[in-house]
């Protein structure tokens, strides 16, 4: 998966936790602790928002904000 922020985003960075079912009441994680950040210090810019994960087969996914 792949997220992009326009310039004027606000900043921030958080963990988040990929998971895919096949209907709405059981999840399986595809994706732990993955890393998404909008940082700005000055005209420096870090980006990170990519999210690799293994091929699954799977209707649904979801994307939630680990917060351990």
């Amino acid at each position: 998966l792949h997220f992009d922020w326009p310039d004027d985003a606000p900043t921030g960075a958080a963990r988040v936790r990929l998971e895919a079912g096949d209907d709405l009441a059981t999840w399986r994680t595809v994706r732990d602790a993955a890393p998404l950040a909008n940082l700005r210090a000055g005209d420096t810019r870090l980006r990170e928002g990519r999210v690799e994960f293994a091929p699954t087969a799977a209707v649904l996914r979801r994307l939630i904000e680990d917060l351990e």
